[in-house]
């Protein structure tokens, strides 16, 4: 296989294995900063741009600014597939799917272009293991796939400083060999090279001023993404002024280099992000927000850290963080790379010194601020996934034999593209087995940030009363979107009190980490009833569902056999019609019956009846269930004392359930166990 056709198979082995994982089923769940956020944001940004108004384009103090062009994107791309009847306008899933979609194709192609950038850097099977942890890293997975800032900005930013390595590594590297690739016949027109400076090969690469550009732009967007990309800054200046010390530059080309990336990321934030020159007052006071009131204030709504809520977890949070959400072989790869720095090649040092360069700078960045989530460090993993890289290839070559050698990576990649398939879609969650995965986790930090919500709404839509209740939630906006037509989810009442028809609550795990406990009315259900559906994830409990158990106007005690009891139920008359619910409770899951209900006269004959099939269909063991029905009156029913009776049977054999418990109906008028509801005048 000749070398271009290998390069060729790992560039695609690379894109497969960044693009399907960011791809497949998107749209399954909203995070919370998503529905309170990104989404509103992204249209408001699309109609900013199309109206003109680009001063309200500063819609973020994150800025956010490539979030919501992406955003902006996927509604685009979802309008016209509606006009062209490809897509349901009323699909949520869908909605949601299509502008994460966006984020997701540019962080798979980020992965493609770190590895053309490694290529340049780093042996070729280093840069190939690299960009492979990078694309089956779960926890930049699941961030690269949700409509966020910190994906983007890890993204852009890891592409800045490959892209700057390179150029300075370059120059670096041609100034170093020149010692050893003196020109053969200096030409004596020339003024004397100054002989305490390396002569430049002329047989290498001279650097490529468009990567020092194109580094620039990408710190922009980093920063534009998430204003904590500013440790690119300090991280750039500190690897040029470094590559000057070792192949001896004039200051002087330190200043141009640092001016045209300086100036190539200042020419891009003004092109992508027009309120910095449509409102540059409104652009910055947002800016000084992001620091002074996100970052500056701990978050709103606590936090939560090693067993405890607290408001500010500190700066241990990062490095316990960072244990937890590594893989297990990028924590083992890190290790080896520190035991066995000297086994690795001298070229190779630079960019793996400059990614531990970035990673320790934007950690202590980000350990200053009160407001602080594991999720802030994502952006490092990328760079953490290239050192780790290094270190497991030093220890694979101590193996003997190329088979070997290949056996071993070809296991880790293995175990890599398992681990991605087994926490997908939820990678948000994934967490290092080797500290005890999701348990040590869910001690550790905070969690819940909308994962299960579509799976305690595929479990509501199922409920034959979900069209005519309210669902209660701590968390309602990340709950809401999937709920089926007609249902309703909203959060208590200002007093803590439940809102009118409401018929389930739900708590959600961020709420359980809440040093205050639950509010009310959350905590009643809690400490006073078992759910009657709990959503688990990976070992975690995410959400409880509780019932609402409605009061009947009307007490009446009676069971149907062993597994239906009758709790109640409520009456209402229209004109030519009675209205009645009936309250049941199930012991156990019923078998599957219906319901008859008759009006008998005072002389016993029958003046109007109604049946419901299926009356019992799905229904479980341990719940209340409410039905509805209408009976319809003869218009001409003259006036008389009528009974209501009612009563269950099997729909195959018509033989009646008997009538455990209640105040049974004449037999000889209402036949056997019928119950008598209530006696009515008219």
């Amino acid at each position: 296989m000749s070398s271009r056709t290998k390069a060729g198979l790992s560039y695609l082995l690379v894109a497969l294995a960044a693009l399907l994982p960011r791809i497949i089923a998107l749209g399954q769940f909203i995070t919370i900063d998503e529905a309170d956020g990104w989404m509103v944001r992204s249209a408001r940004f699309l109609r900013a741009i199309t109206t003109g108004d680009l001063a309200t384009t500063a819609q973020s103090a994150h800025p956010g600014v490539t979030t919501m062009w992406l955003g902006a994107m996927g509604i685009l791309v979802r309008n016209a597939l509606i006009a062209r009847g490809m897509v349901d306008s009323a699909d949520f899933t869908a909605r949601l799917g299509l502008m994460q979609l966006m984020p997701a194709l540019v962080n798979s192609l980020a992965v493609v272009a770190g590895f053309w950038l490694l290529r340049r850097l780093l042996a070729s099977r280093i840069a190939f293991l690299a960009a492979m942890l990078w694309a089956l890293d779960p926890f930049v997975i699941g961030y690269s796939r949700v409509l966020h800032v910190d994906g983007l900005m890890g993204s852009f930013a890891t592409l800045s400083l490959l892209a700057a390595c390179v150029f300075w590594e370059s120059g670096v590297r041609g100034q170093e060999s020149g010692s050893a690739h003196r020109l053969p016949t200096p030409d004596p027109r020339l003024p004397t090279p100054d002989p305490r400076l390396p002569t430049p090969d002329p047989r290498l690469p001279t650097p490529d001023p468009r990567l020092l550009i194109a580094s620039g732009i990408l710190a922009a967007l980093a920063v534009l993404s998430k204003s904590p990309g500013v440790a690119l800054v300090p991280t750039v200046a500190l690897l040029v002024v470094w590559s000057a010390r070792r192949a001896g530059w004039p200051w002087q080309r330190v200043l141009r280099d640092l001016l045209i990336w300086g100036g190539a990321a200042t020419v891009a934030a003004l092109l992508i992000w027009p309120a910095l020159w449509a409102a540059p007052d409104m652009a910055f006071t947002k800016l000084q927000a992001g620091v002074t009131e996100e970052g500056g204030e701990p978050h709103q709504s606590g936090n939560y850290f090693l067993g405890a809520a607290t408001s500010v977890p500190g700066p241990l949070i990062y490095p316990v963080s960072m244990a937890l959400r590594l893989t297990p072989w990028t924590m083992i790869g890190i290790g080896l790379l520190g035991l066995l720095w000297r086994r690795t090649r001298p070229a190779d040092r630079p960019v793996l010194g400059a990614a531990a360069l970035f990673a320790i700078i934007l950690t202590a960045e980000l350990a200053v601020f009160p407001k602080q989530f594991d999720r802030y460090l994502m952006p490092i993993f990328p760079a953490l996934d290239i050192l780790a890289a290094a270190g497991l290839w030093a220890a694979v070559d101590l193996l003997r034999g190329a088979r070997a050698r290949a056996a071993a990576v070809s296991a880790l990649l293995l175990a890599a593209m398992i681990n991605v398939a087994w926490w997908h879609p939820y990678g948000l969650i994934a967490f290092n087995q080797l500290l005890g995965g999701t348990t040590t986790a869910e001690w550790a930090l905070r969690m819940g940030w909308g994962e299960g919500q579509q799976e305690v709404a595929a479990w509501l839509n199922q409920q034959p009363d979900i069209g005519e209740v309210v669902t209660v939630s701590t968390s309602a906006s990340t709950l809401r979107p999937y709920i089926r037509p007609g249902g309703a989810v909203e959060f208590p009442l200002p007093d803590g009190s439940l809102p009118e028809h409401a018929g389930y609550v739900v708590t959600y795990l961020r709420s359980w980490q809440d040093g205050n406990g639950l509010p009310e009315p959350f905590r009643t259900f809690a400490a006073t009833q078992p759910p009657v559906y709990t959503v688990q994830i990976k070992g975690i409990t995410y959400a409880h569902v509780y019932e609402v158990v409605r009061e009947p106007q009307h007490e009446l005690r009676a069971a149907f056999g062993e597994d239906i009891a009758l709790q109640g139920y409520d009456l209402t008359s229209d004109v030519g019609a009675l209205n009645l619910t009936l309250h049941w409770a199930t012991a156990s899951a019923p078998p599957d019956v219906s319901l008859f209900i008759h009006l008998l006269g005072a002389d016993g004959q029958r003046q109007a009846q109604a049946d419901l099939p299926a009356l019992t269909a799905g229904w479980e063991g341990g719940r209340h269930y409410y039905t509805r029905i209408s009976l319809p009156l003869p218009a001409n029913l003259p006036s008389d004392t009528y009974r209501l009776v009612i009563g269950l049977y099997d729909p195959q054999s018509f033989a009646r359930l008997p009538l455990a418990e209640g105040s049974p109906a004449d037999p000889a008028v209402a036949g056997p166990d019928a119950l008598l509801v209530t006696t009515l005048s008219r």
